[in-house]
């Protein structure tokens, strides 16, 4: 669906929406700012739940108990986001609906996900902009659930869960239960959102990018030296 050409509105207005922040027990300074700009641009009548806890899963289910109204917004205490975010997902009207927010390390890819036929999932690199498309799992950083999809699923709603030698997170095994129970999810990839890193540098990544440099310098070719482009210049 091309967001340029479906101008179409939802006539959903809930009497209340819940934007949930997991969170380590600090937020940085530009999603501070990021909220504050949420509570006077958006419109809509919001219950604001912060839970603190080292553990993300648990955070999300805790925020799920507290909820109120019809609607889930889910917002991670690490993002920088547009105030008119929850407006533009709440139009579309689904059931599960994403902004699109990248990874915060290397290689940085979208937090969409397409799923193998192994069970694993693959991060969508090659999305289609300025769409709303449907996808197999969404990361939970800026992602909007209708109080129905909770309703139906089983608690606990968010945990970490192991396929094969791998371990699916809470947000994507979340979606990977939504689906199963007949939900479908959707990222609109014109809505996009900053994921913030912060991070102590130390003997660790020094020695990680020793190693990049290293590897680079012998594939690279290699400068000429000062007498050679005097031989040059002689020519």
């Amino acid at each position: 669906m091309d967001i340029e050409k479906d101008k179409t509105k939802s006539n959903i207005l809930p009497q209340m929406i819940t934007v949930g922040i997991p969170s380590t027990g600090m937020i940085p300074y530009d999603s501070f700012m990021s909220f504050l700009n949420l509570q006077g641009a958006s419109k809509l009548p919001k219950l604001m739940v912060g839970i603190a806890g080292s553990q993300v899963h648990k955070a999300r289910n805790q925020i799920v108990e507290k909820m109120q109204g019809e609607w889930l917004m889910f917002i991670d205490s690490d993002m920088v986001f547009q105030g008119d975010v929850i407006d533009k997902l709440i139009a579309h009207n689904k059931d599960i609906v994403s902004a699109l927010a990248f990874m915060k390390r290397p290689p940085f890819d979208p937090c969409i996900f397409d799923k193998l036929s192994d069970g694993q999932y693959l991060s969508k690199r090659n999305f289609p902009e300025n769409q709303l498309i449907e996808v197999d799992a969404v990361g939970m950083a800026c992602t909007l659930i209708k109080k129905k999809v909770l309703k139906k699923l089983k608690a606990p709603h968010f945990e970490n869960i192991k396929v094969g030698k791998s371990l699916l997170g809470e947000d994507v095994s979340f979606c990977q239960k939504a689906k199963e129970a007949g939900f479908k999810v959707y990222c609109d990839t014109s809505v996009l959102v900053g994921h913030l890193e912060t991070m102590p540098i130390g003997i660790g990544q020094f020695r990680q990018f020793a190693q990049m440099r290293d590897a680079q310098s012998q594939t690279q070719i290699r400068p000429a030296t000062p007498d050679e482009i005097a031989k040059l210049s002689k020519k």
